[in-house]
């Protein structure tokens, strides 16, 4: 599919404030965010987001190219969305 390599799969945290109680307000609020070389950029919430619109987007605009889930796990980035950015999409 030609998906510029990212950061890859960072095993679907989603807060870096790990020693905090549990009913402690999350840190950071991550997003999926995957840069096809065709010039439109995909977005999810989740692990699962960003493979659904992924694959969505292969059948769609090309659908001659095959990718299995780690593929674009291992492409997308996970960025972290801006506090105010938490009840929205990305």
């Amino acid at each position: 599919m030609g998906f510029a390599p990212g950061t890859g799969n960072h095993g679907g945290m989603t807060s870096t404030n790990d020693d905090a109680p549990k009913d402690a307000p999350k840190k950071y609020e991550f997003h999926y965010v995957l840069q096809c070389p065709c010039g439109e950029v995909l977005t999810g919430l989740t692990e699962d987001e960003i493979v659904e619109v992924s694959f969505a987007h292969l059948g769609e605009k090309h659908p001659d190219m095959q990718y299995e889930r780690e593929h674009i796990l291992f492409m997308a980035q996970r960025l972290i969305r801006p506090p105010d950015a938490a009840s929205g999409t990305p």
